[in-house]
């Protein structure tokens, strides 16, 4: 049985996403169903034993959308929208560099203050 699943989402990353490893290496690295790779698609062992021992840790990547995914963001009141990622749209720009384009509603509930902060925000409806 492969563990590499159980491996990824014990250190909060899911399979193929890229992270940094913090101290240092050839970032990005992600999980693959081969284990950990860096750049090159290389396997890594001595930095899976070192993340495995807690000696390394992991920095998540913030998420960036391609052309038409959909995500999340809040408006000015503070309610969480859907919306769709278009290249040539200035909104989906702005919310993607202040922070406030999630996945899932679950990264959204997770960051709402801090994007909310960064909108300038102080108040919002609680849910």
């Amino acid at each position: 049985m492969n563990y590499i699943p159980q491996i990824a989402e014990m250190l909060g990353v899911e399979m193929g996403e890229e992270f940094d490893i913090v101290e240092g290496g050839s970032n990005p690295y992600r999980f693959t169903s081969d284990g950990l790779v860096g750049i090159g698609d290389t396997t890594t062992p001595y930095a899976m034993s070192k993340l495995l021992t807690g000696e390394y840790t992991i920095q998540k990547r913030p998420w960036k959308p391609k052309e038409d995914d959909h995500y999340l963001y809040y408006d000015k009141a503070g309610y969480l929208k859907p919306s769709v990622f278009y290249s040539y749209s200035t909104f989906d720009h702005y919310n993607v560099t202040y922070g406030n384009c999630f996945p899932t509603e679950r990264e959204a509930k997770a960051n709402k203050d801090k994007a909310l902060k960064a909108l300038g925000l102080t108040e919002w409806v609680k849910e």
